[in-house]
């Protein structure tokens, strides 16, 4: 009795071994190998296309106040349908239009109905 008592101990402290030993070796990082870039020379040698495009999104972080850079990365080699799978209307401005009236309509809505709750209560 003692010995199949024993025995299932342990192949159970083996098992919970193995679980665990998996579950961090899972956890450890993939050791990728990364090219240096020099990310200023990248955009020196940038087309005249991309230098624009850079110059463009540059005024458009500062006159809106954002934090964030941007830089002449690989991403900006692709274009966007490539880069997210997405494939942009020809309509969507007027397709957002519509749904952010709606979407303000909403919010009108709730905010009355919070207000006249809290009125009521």
């Amino acid at each position: 009795m003692r010995k199949k008592n024993y025995q299932k101990l342990l192949i159970l402290a083996s098992l919970l071994i193995a679980f665990f030993s998996a579950s961090v070796l899972a956890q450890r990082p993939i050791a990728r190998i990364q090219e240096k870039v020099d990310y200023n020379l990248r955009e020196r040698n940038a087309s005249p296309q991309i230098k624009a495009k850079l110059l463009t999104l540059r005024n458009d972080i500062n006159s809106n106040g954002f934090t964030f850079t941007v830089g002449y990365t690989k991403p900006m080699d692709r274009n966007l349908e490539n880069l997210t799978g997405d494939i942009i209307p020809d309509d969507m401005a007027d397709r957002a239009k519509v749904i952010n009236a709606r979407a303000l309509q909403l919010l009108r809505l709730d905010n009355q109905a919070q207000r006249n709750f809290v009125r009521l209560n």
